[in-house]
């Protein structure tokens, strides 16, 4: 229940937001932003926090949406400054990075190709959003501006033979 800073050759430095902070309860994902800001997806508080990125210094609760940041379990920046929830329930919230007001569902649970506990989140160089979908063995390519479902990023495996189980982080 803290983030924990180490230094670039490795090296805990200490607790850079410590246990309990501000209501933050299981965070499972954070992400930097330019203005100097962590926001850490907060699980069982249902909220996305916001800290100083130098000191640790609480500055507010980003998002806390019952509706729109139930469960999250990651976060992604996009190029034109959204920020994207991935939820446990198999959606995407999506927020304005700069005031924190809610862009609504991004992707849904319908027509997702059954996106479930999706986990990394990456933005490819075309703009489209791919989503690891832990519970379905699958990484999933979304439009990057309307979030639709674009279909499967990785062709491989069988029904028999997977070549990816539960697949947790994406990297571009």
């Amino acid at each position: 229940n803290s983030v924990i800073e180490f230094d670039r050759d490795g090296n805990m430095v200490g607790e850079l937001v410590p246990s309990g902070s501000s209501g933050m309860i299981y965070p499972t994902g954070m992400v930097l932003t330019e203005n100097n800001s962590l926001l850490v997806s907060s699980t069982l508080s249902n909220q996305i926090l916001e800290f100083h990125v130098e000191t640790g210094a609480f500055i507010g609760v980003f998002a806390d949406d019952p509706w729109l940041v139930s469960t999250p379990l990651n976060l992604l920046i996009t190029y034109d400054d959204r920020l994207l929830v991935a939820l446990e329930n198999g959606t995407v919230s999506s927020f304005n990075l700069e005031t924190g007001d809610s862009n609504g569902v991004f992707v849904s649970d319908a027509d997702n190709d059954d996106l479930t506990e999706p986990r990394g989140m990456a933005q490819l160089v075309n703009g489209d959003i791919i989503i690891a979908s832990m519970g379905s063995n699958k990484v999933l390519q979304f439009d990057g501006t309307t979030g639709a479902y674009i279909g499967r990023f990785n062709n491989a495996g069988t029904d028999e033979a997977l070549t990816m189980d539960e697949p947790w982080g994406v990297r571009v």
